[in-house]
């Protein structure tokens, strides 16, 4: 997988999903802080989404996951 390649391609979509959302509508893109090891993910930290959150304008928002995950690494 080419990296760069792939973040283009997904800015990219997001962009047309973000042209065609109603006045009213807001897009929430969503970073978890812990996904699966056994994949690798275009959206690896929370800056990146951020950033493409940015990019897209002020209808687009980045949503981090707190998740269970979260919860049950921080209490061992």
């Amino acid at each position: 997988m080419h990296f760069r390649r792939a973040l283009e391609r997904y800015l990219e979509s997001a962009r047309e999903i973000y042209s065609a959302l109603p006045d009213d509508w807001r897009v929430f893109l969503e970073h978890k802080l812990y996904e699966p090891a056994f994949y690798s993910t275009v959206i690896n930290d929370w800056g990146t989404i951020t950033t493409v959150a940015s990019e897209l304008g002020p209808k687009a928002f980045c949503l981090v996951d707190l998740g269970i995950t979260l919860r049950t690494s921080t209490s061992r």
